[in-house]
């Protein structure tokens, strides 16, 4: 049961993998359910009761260094791998550049048609609105009144006492729905509407943060429209976009604008629900916020009271990193053709 020794051992072994396939191997040994990790595991109980935290952090530790160490082998090798068909293809990144017709897949834009899709079939509008837009629209009709911290200077980009770059794209799903004529919507009609676009907030840069990014901002308005729908939609929407039947969960949340409100989380990618650094040992990733528009929005955007609104708000990095398991959400604003050439490879598109 030392666990020294079988990092040694472990740290020995990786320096002699040279493809994919054994770092698969690799994992399958070390981090399966039957590898050499849960085996160590079960010897817990001949462990003296004096001695069992120490072998837990020590065992906790060991399981993070195997996993890092295996994913980072993974991303050199195919770093090396995308750097050879280059070198092969004798690809001349400044001529590509200068050549017209020159383009490549990002990856925020391949999700934003991949979620356009799938609400067009939900008869949804598609909206990309202004980013400079009226405080009025962007705080007020929302319910956040003037004390409200995500007003404040430190929080939010002004450009003058009327305007600013605005926060959220639910600027323009609220200021077009204050500008629906309800008389002309047919009995029992539904009207969906997306608002895609950047928003701006006053963020420390980081790994999973920046000051600049894009959100997916969607309302449903109708007679009949409720909780279950806003469920079935997101569910949909999850489902499609990761193209697998993960695991959705809901859970009760506050934003100044909806009541009730929830937060949507799903099935973490790289745990499978089994709790990892990823998803901070929970199982779940946060994905949006979503809830049903409470009485003052709906009276600021002047809808009849027979009318519920349903809404939800995504941030589309999230969804990147998620889908394409990526670790660092800077790498996408890099313009690295390095990275960005990846998205052109039909192989990749197949492994996502």
């Amino acid at each position: 049961m030392n666990l020294k020794l079988l990092k040694i051992s472990f740290l020995k072994e990786l320096k002699a993998i040279t493809n994919l396939s054994e770092v698969k191997k690799y994992h399958d040994k070390f981090l399966s359910k039957n590898g050499i990790l849960k085996k160590y595991y079960l010897q817990i109980k001949e462990i003296k009761d004096k001695s069992k935290k120490n072998y837990f952090q020590e065992f906790n530790q060991l399981k993070t260094i195997i996993f890092r160490n295996l994913k980072a082998k993974e991303e050199d090798l195919k770093l090396a791998i995308a750097q050879q068909i280059q070198k092969e293809k004798q690809i001349d990144l400044n001529l590509l550049l200068a050549t017209e017709n020159f383009t490549v897949n990002h990856p925020i834009r391949l999700i934003i048609k991949e979620i356009e899709r799938i609400f067009k079939k939900l008869n949804f509008l598609i909206y990309y609105g202004q980013e400079v837009e009226q405080i009025k629209y962007n705080f007020d009709f929302l319910a956040i009144d003037r004390f409200h911290p995500a007003r404040l200077l430190k929080d939010t980009f002004y450009i003058n006492k009327d305007y600013l770059l605005r926060t959220h794209a639910t600027n323009s799903t609220v200021k077009l729905l204050s500008k629906i004529d309800f008389q002309k919507l047919k009995k029992n009609q539904n009207f969906g509407l997306l608002s895609i676009g950047n928003v701006y907030r006053n963020d420390t840069e980081d790994a999973s943060h920046s000051h600049q990014f894009t959100q997916i901002d969607g309302i449903l308005v109708g007679t009949n429209v409720n909780y279950a729908n806003l469920k079935s939609i997101l569910k949909y929407l999850c489902q499609n976009l990761f193209k697998k039947q993960l695991k959705i969960r809901f859970r009760p949340s506050y934003f100044p604008f909806t009541t009730p409100s929830m937060e949507v989380d799903i099935e973490c990618f790289n745990c499978h629900l089994k709790g990892c650094y990823v998803c901070k040992n929970s199982g779940y990733i946060e994905v949006l916020g979503a809830g049903m528009f409470n009485e003052t929005v709906l009276k600021k955007a002047k809808v009849p009271n027979k009318y519920n609104c349903l809404a939800f708000g995504i941030g589309i990095e999230r969804l990147v990193m998620l889908k394409y398991n990526l670790n660092d959400v800077r790498k996408l604003y890099q313009n690295d053709l390095r990275f960005l050439l990846n998205f052109n490879n039909d192989n990749f598109f197949k492994a996502n």
